[in-house]
């Protein structure tokens, strides 16, 4: 299993994206476990808030992780210049990045106004 991830996730652009993402995080005072999880739950596709039906799993090794874990998703959206960063390195990233899901995709939502805002 190891080796499809290393295949899969340690490619030069993704640390080319960390290389970019971490500055601004820490300037912030954010960790980079809180910021991914704070942009799922306030700036992602994702329906979470006000009785949506997507959810976030978290994975954790101990008590202690949970805890912040949980507490870091009760926090509010991120400061305009971590998403901002973000974005960016997502443009870096985006060329190599594999799909993730491998089976049909069924939206609940308009993806291409969620993507690109409303159709002119």
């Amino acid at each position: 299993m190891g080796g499809m991830y290393r295949k899969r996730y340690f490619r030069d652009a993704t640390f080319d994206a960390l290389r970019v993402i971490e500055p601004v995080v820490q300037k912030h005072n954010l960790t980079l476990i809180e910021t991914a999880l704070r942009w799922m739950v306030h700036h992602s596709g994702l329906n979470i808030k006000d009785g949506g039906n997507d959810g976030i799993i978290i994975g954790v090794s101990s008590l202690q992780q949970l805890e912040g874990n949980l507490k870091d998703v009760e926090k509010g959206p991120l400061p305009e210049e971590v998403v901002k960063v973000l974005d960016e390195a997502w443009l870096i990233t985006c060329p190599t990045t594999p799909n993730y899901w491998h089976l049909d995709l069924k939206y609940t939502y308009d993806t291409y106004e969620s993507l690109f805002g409303s159709k002119a």
